[in-house]
C-alpha cells in the first residue's frame, strides 16, 4: 500500500487497500433489472432503453397505426403486416422492405454488419432475393475524422454483405442526430410466388434456423452482467447469413417469417392467425444462446418483453418451464421461422446442419383455432 513517498506492508495496510478497492467497484454495480415486474415503476422509467429490436415499439400499438392505413394500395398484392410488401411492378413480382436498429454495439463496422443481415431477413423470410439497396445512417456529433471513419466503416461492412447476397447500395441518406442509427431499404425480387405467412397447414413442422436469447444478452451487457463470450457469441449469430437456407426453403415450406423484435411467440402468433392453425411448441427443443437463459432466471429482460408478453392474450402461459421468458424475447437479426412438411422435414434438417444453422424441430402446427400452447 502506497501513501506518498511512504510504502506500507503487512496484512492489515492490505486489508484496508482491499476494502478501499472493493468500495470503488461496487459503484459500477447495476442494482435494477429491466424486468418491469420486478421493480417499482418509477425505477422502469429511469432505466436506459434498449438498442437493435430490443427498441421496437410494442404490437399492440403499431397494429393500431396501422389500421389508419389504406387497405388496398395500388400494385400492392398482400396486406399490410406481412414481412415485407409485395408490388407488382413491369418486370413481375418484387417484394419491398425497411429496417433500422438503434445504437446497441460501440463497433460500427459490427453494427452495420448486423443491421444488414438483420434487413435482410424479412426478403430471405419472402424467398426472395435482394436487388437493390437504400441506406439511411444517423451519426452522432463527433470530430469530422470519426464522422469519416464511422461512415467508411458502415459503408464498407454493409457494402461486403449486400455484395455477397448479389444486392447493391445505390443512394441513401445520411445525417446528425444523438445516437448511431443504421438502417436499410430493400428492393427483391422473385421468379416465384413470394412465402408469406398464411400458407402454414395442419401436420406441418415447425422450424427455427438460429437461436434465440440476443435481446435478453445485449440487456444483459447494458447492465454489466453479460460475459463476453456471451456478448461475442450473440454477435456472431446476428451477422451469420441466412441467403443460401432461404434459396433452398423456398421450394420446401408453406410459410415463412423471421423472428425480430416481437420475439418468437409474436411471430409465430402472426403465422397461426393468418394460416388460422395452432401450434404446439417443444419448448426444451428451442435452441437458446449461451448465457441467455442464465440471465434470463437473473430477471433480466428486454425494455419490450413486457409488450410482447401481452400478445399472449388468452393463451395459457406456463411459466413452470424455466424457458418460457425466451418466447418473448425481441430478437436482433433473428432465425427463419418456417412450417415445414413432413416429407421435406429430414432435406430441410440436414441441410440447415451443412451450413451450420439450427436444426431443431420446435413443435407442430394443428387444426383448430389460432393459439399457441407448449
Amino acid at each position: 500500500m502506497f501513501w506518498g513517498d511512504v510504502t506500507l506492508l503487512g496484512y492489515i495496510p492490505w486489508l484496508i487497500k482491499d476494502f478501499v478497492d472493493r468500495s470503488f467497484i461496487k459503484k459500477f454495480i447495476v442494482k435494477h433489472s429491466m424486468n418491469s415486474s420486478l421493480v417499482e415503476k418509477h425505477i422502469e422509467q429511469e432505466q436506459e432503453l434498449c438498442g437493435a429490436c430490443g427498441a421496437k415499439v410494442g404490437n399492440k400499438v403499431l397494429e393500431s397505426a396501422l389500421e389508419k392505413l389504406p387497405k388496398n394500395v395500388n400494385n400492392m398484392l398482400n396486406k399490410i403486416g406481412d414481412d415485407a410488401a409485395i408490388v407488382y411492378l413491369n418486370q413481375g413480382n418484387h417484394v419491398f422492405t425497411t429496417d433500422h436498429l438503434r445504437k446497441f454495439c460501440s463497433d460500427p463496422w459490427i453494427m452495420s454488419r448486423i443491421t444488414a443481415v438483420h434487413a435482410l431477413g424479412d426478403i430471405w423470410a419472402m424467398g426472395s432475393i435482394p436487388l437493390l439497396v437504400l441506406s439511411h445512417i444517423t451519426i452522432p456529433e463527433l470530430s469530422l475524422n470519426d464522422q469519416k471513419n464511422h461512415l467508411d466503416d458502415i459503408i464498407d461492412s454493409a457494402d461486403q454483405v449486400f455484395k455477397k447476397e448479389g444486392a447493391s447500395i445505390i443512394g441513401g441518406h445520411t445525417s446528425k442526430g444523438k445516437e448511431l442509427t443504421i438502417g436499410f431499404t430493400i428492393l427483391g425480387h422473385t421468379n416465384k410466388n413470394p412465402i408469406t405467412l398464411n400458407g402454414a397447414q395442419d401436420g406441418d413442422y415447425i422450424i427455427l434456423t438460429k437461436p434465440l436469447g440476443t435481446g435478453i444478452i445485449l440487456a444483459g451487457e447494458m447492465q454489466g452482467l453479460a460475459k463476453g463470450l456471451w456478448i461475442k457469441n450473440a454477435h456472431d449469430w446476428m451477422m451469420k447469413s441466412q441467403g443460401l437456407i432461404s434459396k433452398f426453403l423456398t421450394n420446401k415450406v408453406n410459410s415463412m417469417t423471421d423472428v425480430t423484435g416481437f420475439g418468437l411467440y409474436g411471430h409465430l402468433k402472426n403465422i397461426c392467425k393468418s394460416s388460422n392453425v395452432s401450434a404446439v411448441l417443444s419448448i426444451d427443443e428451442i435452441p437458446i444462446l449461451e448465457g441467455a437463459l442464465d440471465l434470463s432466471l437473473k430477471g433480466v429482460r428486454s425494455t419490450i418483453f413486457e409488450d410482447n408478453l401481452r400478445q399472449a392474450n388468452t393463451d395459457q402461459i406456463n411459466s413452470d418451464n424455466k424457458k418460457w421468458p425466451l418466447l418473448f424475447d425481441p430478437q436482433t437479426s433473428g432465425g427463419l421461422l418456417a412450417s415445414v412438411p413432413k416429407k421435406h422435414i429430414e432435406e430441410v434438417q440436414s441441410k440447415l446442419k451443412i451450413l451450420g444453422l439450427s436444426n431443431s424441430v420446435i413443435g407442430k402446427f394443428v387444426k383448430g383455432g389460432t393459439t399457441i400452447s407448449y
